[in-house]
């Protein structure tokens, strides 16, 4: 797992942690920050739900400020690494399919499942497409670029989106 992954999962017990009074558990791909019987006790669940997710996309931005604001290439080259390290296709592909930290949240404000899925897309897309932009427009201009920068996005996320639904 990457790093961003561990903090991802580490994020959502910490605050989970801070809410209940005790740690939840954690298993091999996912934390489950909320302790057994303080789920139903506590309506800081979506809280917890967001802040992984808030934790990617603040990732995503800040890679975004180097890039826009860095003025050396290795300060551009560390925000092309962030933005891509922080899952951006996970985030939007898991809310797709119906899966996914966000799509859990967004379900407990809008009972319609189809309609909470289309919220939920549109505004991933719109917290995405700034930073995903200007990744396409950082990467050096070539023949390959669109592969390149489609290569960036989704191979290295192979394996954890065909082997779990939670992101």
């Amino acid at each position: 797992r990457h790093s961003i992954d561990e903090a991802h999962e580490f994020d959502h017990m910490i605050l989970g942690r801070f809410i209940c009074g005790v740690w939840g558990t954690r298993d091999f791909n996912n934390g489950h920050p909320m302790a057994g019987g303080y789920i139903g006790e506590h309506s800081g669940h979506s809280l917890i739900g967001l802040e992984g997710p808030l934790l990617n996309y603040s990732v995503i931005w800040v890679g975004t400020f180097l890039i826009v604001y860095g003025k050396t290439s290795s300060k551009k080259s560390w925000g092309l690494t962030l933005i891509f390290a922080s899952l951006p296709f996970a985030r939007f592909f898991t809310a797709l399919i119906g899966g996914g930290d966000e799509y859990g949240v967004i379900k407990t404000f809008i009972s319609n499942p189809f309609t909470a899925r289309v919220v939920l897309i549109f505004t991933i897309v719109a917290v995405l497409f700034y930073p995903l932009y200007i990744a396409y427009k950082a990467i050096k201009n070539t023949p390959s670029k669109g592969i390149i920068f489609t290569g960036f996005l989704i191979l290295d996320r192979k394996r954890k989106l065909l082997n779990s639904s939670h992101a």
